[in-house]
């Protein structure tokens, strides 16, 4: 069996930078919980993501205009050079990420254990290639292993994408994306490790497994690969 992972909110924990820029930028908004903060954030940045990949608008119009839609979300009108200081301090704050000694525990058992592991993610290149970098995956995984949806031109959830790595039920997929982790790798009949952290209904695809916090998905991932 070999085991892939989604990266961002599933090897770390993407709201801890955000919510440490949203003190700095943004410290009204904590009076709402900095989750459905960040949530009202991703929508809007997912929302137009596919034109960015597309080149219909560059990267620098993508963070421009998730700031300014959270922030009038929350009847909060901001400038260009707001939304651009407050996409500065959230990347500021994702060079300082770190893995959880848990999470750090579970790649040492895999790898110990020669297990195939690696990362399939969506994003801008340059970017989730400094995460990679920040958090030293590369102690781990194998850089032919990472498949970037900006370095490859595919993104989850398309079948392709995971064809990269290969298909089939042998192959293990964990992420906290419904649509795109959860549907994305069942097209290819990978088993899937599903990280909810949102109440979204599955249907009709089905993940294999339930996991609601990484403490529970590091011991699926030990169960299923056997490792003490």
């Amino acid at each position: 069996m070999k085991l892939y992972f989604d990266l961002d909110d599933t090897l770390y924990d993407r709201v801890q930078p955000f919510a440490k820029a949203i003190k700095q930028e943004f410290p009204q908004l904590l009076v709402h919980p900095v989750q459905e903060v960040y949530d009202t954030f991703q929508h809007f940045s997912e929302s137009v993501f596919d034109k960015m990949q597309e080149g219909v608008i560059s990267l620098q119009d993508l963070h421009i205009y998730r700031a300014t839609h959270m922030a009038a979300h929350y009847g909060i009108e901001i400038d260009i050079n707001k939304a651009l200081a407050f996409q500065q301090a959230y990347q500021c704050n994702q060079t300082k990420i770190e893995l959880s000694d848990q999470m750090k525990d579970l790649l040492d058992s895999l790898v110990e254990n020669h297990i195939e592991i690696g990362i399939i993610t969506n994003g801008d290149a340059k970017h989730q290639r400094m995460k990679i970098q920040q958090l030293d995956l590369l102690k781990w995984f194998d850089n032919t292993r990472i498949f970037i949806s900006g370095e490859v031109g595919i993104m989850k959830p398309h079948a392709k994408i995971f064809e990269l790595a290969g298909s089939g039920p042998t192959y293990v997929y964990v992420g906290d994306s419904y649509p795109n982790d959860v549907v994305g790798s069942k097209q290819v009949d990978w088993t899937c490790i599903w990280l909810k952290k949102k109440d979204v209904e599955q249907t009709p695809i089905q993940a294999d497994y339930l996991v609601y916090d990484e403490q529970q998905m590091c011991m699926k991932i030990k169960e299923l690969f056997q490792i003490k």
